[in-house]
């Protein structure tokens, strides 16, 4: 939490997260872009194609 988002099951937990947001502009904006860039790192275009490879089984010549 407050790295790159929040999580929680608990609705008074998540609704104290967004007024800290609300709050915090500085928080907001660095939490935002870390966010972006774990999104860019998990599911940018290069790994999904590379996850999809290996599921698949293709070597890299045939990844193309």
């Amino acid at each position: 939490n407050a790295v790159n988002g929040f999580v929680s099951n608990d609705i008074n937990k998540l609704r104290e997260y967004v007024e800290r947001l609300l709050d915090d502009e500085a928080m907001c904006k660095r939490i935002g872009t870390m966010g972006r860039a774990t999104a860019i790192k998990l599911f940018g275009k290069d790994n999904v194609k590379k996850q999809w490879a290996s599921f698949l089984g293709l070597t890299n010549t045939e990844q193309s």
